[in-house]
């Protein structure tokens, strides 16, 4: 008697979900595609600090209201190649992959050993993860997979971007490795040129040195 109780109260509860979700949909003006995400989004990072439901709705409503879908430059952000290939610090909000996309960029590839926050907020750009440690330098192995990142979303005119935490050492790192190849410079003058773009690139010997033994490789 007590399952079929159970049964019989399941529909009236799925009704009252999709009421309450109609109820936050009519209180903010979020994209349809956009509500479960951002949704998903709250509950994640803030349900898991609270048990109060209550508190975490607000939290969304206030989020949601500020105007998620609105975009703002991510840090340290510049285009190394106009509407292909940028370069930047770790995007933190989700403004940011909504300014990225709405630039071209459809792929981020991804430095730091822990995922970027936020980017399930925009499914228009995937991530790619090549986990560097801080202030080292990429493998041979990392420099060709970017590399090859780049030219294939290049081809069917998707713009890319790369990030590590501060868009300085490791990111400068690449982004000179592919100047080498694509502009046929020495590495040298690849890390010139990147640090004219994107001054403070670039950070350790180590990090150089990887621009110039790439260089030697495939000149």
């Amino acid at each position: 008697m007590e399952k079929a109780d159970r049964n019989h109260n399941q529909p009236r509860q799925q009704g009252s979900l999709q009421n309450r979700r109609a109820g936050l949909e009519a209180e903010i003006s979020v994209p349809p595609g956009m509500f479960l995400v951002l949704l998903k989004v709250a509950i994640r990072d803030h349900l898991g600090r609270s048990q109060d439901c209550s508190e975490a709705r607000t939290v969304f409503l206030q989020e949601a209201k500020r105007g998620p879908m609105a975009s703002a430059l991510p840090p340290n952000f510049s285009w190394v190649v106009p509407g292909l290939l940028a370069g930047l610090g770790m995007p933190r909000l989700p403004a940011h992959y909504q300014y990225m996309h709405e630039h071209g960029i459809r792929h981020l590839v991804s430095l730091t050993e822990r995922s970027p926050p936020y980017h399930d907020t925009c499914p228009g750009i995937r991530v790619h993860r090549l986990r560097i440690a801080d202030f080292c330098s990429p493998s041979v192995e990392q420099i060709q997979r970017f590399l090859q990142i780049v030219d294939d979303a290049n081809a069917k005119g998707e713009g890319v971007a790369i990030h590590c935490l501060l868009g300085y050492g490791r990111t400068g790192t690449m982004l000179a490795c592919y100047l080498s190849k694509s502009h046929k410079i020495t590495g040298v003058d690849a890390i010139q040129e990147i640090r004219r773009l994107r001054p403070g690139s670039i950070e350790t010997y180590d990090q150089e040195k990887a621009v110039v033994q790439f260089y030697q490789r495939t000149k």
